[in-house]
């Protein structure tokens, strides 16, 4: 008799635990869902600054060639070559980037495969 009892309150109380726990997993994946929103929203904002950033550095590298068409001289003209040569690094880096490891696999921040 006090054996059912026992059995019966501990199935109460699993049950109890089941439904609280599948109550803290749906307000978990709810608020995974709006941490992805806010995720996708960080993206977007990265991939702006990205795409400005590189323009940034072709617009200096611009500048950097007007600035050098001032100069004569030999000084002058290594400034010029040392100018476009930026120039087209930067462009170069633009449109062709680094081609990714031979061996195929990928080296993280930490040094890992």
């Amino acid at each position: 008799m006090v054996q059912s009892q026992e059995v019966r309150e501990l199935e109460e109380r699993r049950r109890s635990l089941v439904a609280e726990s599948e109550q803290l997993r749906r307000r978990a994946a709810g608020e995974l869902a709006g941490l992805g929103e806010a995720l996708g929203w960080i993206r977007d904002v990265y991939a702006l600054f990205e795409s400005v950033n590189s323009l940034w550095s072709i617009v200096e590298a611009g500048i950097g060639v007007v600035a050098a068409r001032k100069d004569s001289g030999r000084f002058g003209t290594f400034k010029k070559v040392w100018a476009w040569w930026q120039l087209a690094q930067k462009l170069a880096k633009m449109w062709w980037p680094p081609p990714a490891s031979r061996s195929g696999h990928v080296r993280t921040a930490a040094g890992g495969l």
